[in-house]
């Protein structure tokens, strides 16, 4: 179906809550449309193109590219991901498994229709306040070996912010007086883009996996905490298990995948460049944090950090030490995307040899979501 100017409104009116400007404009840039410096102005000037009679088809096909990395861009950045093996399923079972997860999820409570109207459309402000911590089906895709739902929904927050006091406001109010700064705490509804997906030999040969991939951004510039992230993956397990118990009885989710041996595993090759590590000295037991300031440097290499680990192992008493965080990027020839995997272990990770979920970060296409989530499967497997 054609890009009308009605859906284009829809797909973009909202994405500045999702997407950073410079992100936006150098995609714009990339397809020959044009750009600003503000978000009102950029869309006012693509709006413009699509409701312009004399619009080139050249311009139209980029509004429609334009749209469908929207789409790309909201399923794939900032995303935390954990991984379900569901067994050994003969193929092809995705096309009929599908359509019966589909209804259990609708059984689960995830509604089929948002007030923004169809996927990439947003929530506006006054809609997500309206739909908060409800669930909507926004974008389904069925092949012979996937079958990907897009979920949305919309959470609360509180944010911090600093308020700048003029002459006037003093005036106003004396108690503000003494005071050049106040911080003030308001509530944001924020709407999630999250994707639930089955697989068809991702895993291993005929397994059926459910990767359940939840968007951890939120208001402001930090990403959602462990413990946001961990009642998020509740939340959504909750959902499939009931999904599952409709579509398939019998067949519930069993744990998710352990990625604590993919670090070391990691951090012994030569993929990518490791750009933040933490870990303890095994018989030392000094406790460190590194970070490069760059994410495309290798940690590996660093004369600091490879120097201390030669040492340790060539000391009186070889000591060796035990990784329990990593992350790793990458440079890659099929996008100008430089994803990076962090697997988000904590210091008790060491004793319990127990990571549930993996982060990608960097990534604003499938293609380079999918390289680093290929990464992931190859060292956790």
């Amino acid at each position: 179906m054609a890009l009308t100017s009605a859906t284009f409104s829809a797909a973009t009116i909202n994405i500045g809550n999702k997407i950073s400007l410079p992100d936006f404009c150098a995609k714009l840039r990339e397809l020959g449309l044009p750009s600003s410096n503000s978000w009102a102005k950029t869309i006012s000037q693509l709006q413009q193109i699509i409701d312009s009679p004399k619009a080139n088809a050249a311009d139209l096909a980029n509004l429609e590219i334009l749209v469908s990395w929207v789409c790309e861009y909201l399923t794939t950045f900032s995303k935390a991901i954990s991984i379900y093996e569901l067994g050994v399923h003969k193929h092809p079972y995705i096309p009929t498994f599908g359509p019966a997860l589909l209804s259990g999820l609708i059984t689960a409570g995830v509604e089929q229709i948002h007030p923004a109207g169809d996927f990439p459309a947003l929530a506006g402000k006054i809609e997500c306040g309206s739909i908060v911590e409800r669930y909507f089906i926004r974008a389904v895709a069925l092949t012979a070996d996937h079958f990907s739902v897009v979920i949305t929904t919309v959470s609360e927050y509180y944010v911090r912010e600093k308020i700048t006091l003029t002459n006037a406001d003093n005036r106003a109010v004396a108690k503000l007086s003494d005071y050049s700064e106040i911080i003030g705490v308001r509530k944001v509804a924020f709407e999630h883009v999250d994707v639930i997906r089955f697989s068809h030999g991702v895993t291993g040969a005929g397994v059926v996996s459910a990767e359940i991939i939840l968007d951890i951004s939120r208001p402001g510039a930090t990403a959602l905490n462990q413990d946001e992230i961990s009642k998020r993956f509740k939340k959504y397990e909750s959902i499939v298990n009931i999904a599952l118990a409709s579509a398939v009885p019998g067949v519930p989710l069993p744990s998710s995948m352990n990625f604590f041996a993919a670090m070391e595993r990691i951090y012994n090759s030569k993929d990518g460049n490791v750009c933040e590590l933490g870990f303890a000295t095994t018989l030392g037991g000094s406790v460190k944090k590194e970070k490069m300031k760059r994410n495309t440097a290798d940690l590996r290499v660093e004369t600091w950090h490879a120097g201390g680990r030669d040492a340790i192992a060539k000391a009186a008493i070889p000591d060796t030490i035990d990784i329990y965080r990593l992350s790793v990027s990458w440079k890659i020839i099929m996008s100008d995307d430089q994803p990076i995997l962090s697997i988000p272990g904590s210091y008790k990770a060491l004793s319990t040899g127990d990571v549930r979920h993996a982060i990608i970060l960097g990534c604003t296409e499938n293609v380079s979501f999918d390289f680093a989530f290929s990464r992931l499967l190859a060292f956790a497997k």
